[in-house]
């Protein structure tokens, strides 16, 4: 495995910050209503813990600092750790929420129903994208929602009651059942099912790929407004407005393009044609999923000094190869060995 330090990674795997949600909780930390105590509590199915939270990723009022850990690729490398305030606000199915980073020079990620905005206090900068109307929450999008597909291929326990940030918690594993997947453990209040610890572990379970916790949090009925938007003038700072991707959307019958193999359990669950901007030819951009982890796989024109080869960041790996004159890239979180499976079995096939 390799550092990242080349053009192709940094235009797959560095994504603008304002997509960084997402990532940011890859084990789903999110945050679930306030439900009865004893509604919660009678059952210890795990599939029961994971469906609670995910249905009320949303729902919930609060505020808290969350700390990330993510291991580095490099063995001589220290851990990173970076520091947010969060705060979400839900009322009548509206949503709104501000990301705070806490390191560094500083941003706030501020997204609605309609909109993202992304301000750079240092640059006086505002970015500003549209949300699509079948964009999860940015919680959501990295919860572990359960669904049969996943079973074979992961298990499910709730292993353990323990204590953290001074509340009652269980427990909760989703366990790889191979090598071709993560595994995750979620921390969940007694009382709520609030994930208040999460991680995203090795296919073995015995190394920890990233870790994301609540150093403090606070749920209550209502979140000042004047908490999710900016603490800045932003009328003042210079605005941008990114132009957006062209995506079509195909089946599988309409593309030549089709994975020989797949590692056990991965599906094709997507297929689209994007054109980037300044773009001559779209690009394919094909999507396997086990039902929990996910691959995107680009096939595009090679460039003239194109790479060849793995790449890391994190827990995140891509592979790429040349197949019939075009550029295959496979990427994800998910381990090298998926990654590279995926990206060197895809054909044409006309």
């Amino acid at each position: 495995m390799f550092l990242i330090d080349n053009k192709l990674m940094k235009r797959l795997i560095s994504v603008r910050l304002c997509r960084l949600i997402g990532p940011l909780l890859p084990a789903a930390v999110a945050v679930l209503a306030l439900l009865p105590v004893l509604v919660v509590a009678m059952s210890n199915d795990p599939r029961h813990w994971i469906n609670r939270m995910h249905i009320a990723v949303d729902s919930t009022n609060y505020h808290g600092t969350l700390v990330r850990l993510r291991q580095s690729s490099s063995a001589t490398a220290d851990a990173q750790s970076e520091t947010f305030r969060i705060y979400h606000r839900a009322v009548d199915g509206e949503v709104s929420e501000r990301l705070v980073g806490m390191d560094g020079d500083g941003f706030e990620v501020i997204r609605s129903n309609s909109e993202t905005i992304c301000v750079f206090p240092e640059r006086r900068s505002v970015v500003v994208e549209p949300r699509a109307n079948s964009s999860k929450s940015p919680l959501a999008a990295g919860l572990p929602a359960y669904s049969e597909t996943m079973e074979g291929h992961y298990t499910f326990a709730v292993i353990a009651d323990e204590r953290i940030a001074g509340r009652k918690a269980k427990v909760l594993q989703i366990a790889a059942a191979d090598e071709y997947r993560y595994g995750y453990r979620i921390w969940l209040d007694t009382k709520t099912a609030m994930p208040l610890k999460s991680q995203l572990r090795s296919s073995n379970g015995q190394s920890l790929l990233e870790e994301v916790m609540f150093a403090e949090i606070t749920l209550q009925a209502e979140v000042d407004p004047l908490m999710v938007v900016s603490a800045y003038d932003i009328s003042k700072f210079d605005r941008v407005m990114p132009q957006a991707n062209k995506v079509v959307e195909r089946s599988a019958e309409d593309i030549s393009w089709a994975a020989v193999k797949l590692p056990p359990g991965f599906v094709l669950t997507a297929v689209h044609h994007e054109t980037m901007p300044d773009a001559a030819e779209p690009r394919l951009h094909l999507v396997y999923t086990d039902g929990l982890a996910s691959v995107s796989v680009f096939i595009d024109s090679a460039e003239p000094d194109q790479y060849e080869g793995a790449e890391v960041m994190g827990a995140t790996h891509a592979f790429t190869v040349m197949v019939g004159g075009q550029v295959v890239t496979a990427i994800g979180q998910v381990p090298a060995e998926t990654a590279r499976q995926i990206a060197s079995l895809m054909r044409y096939q006309p």
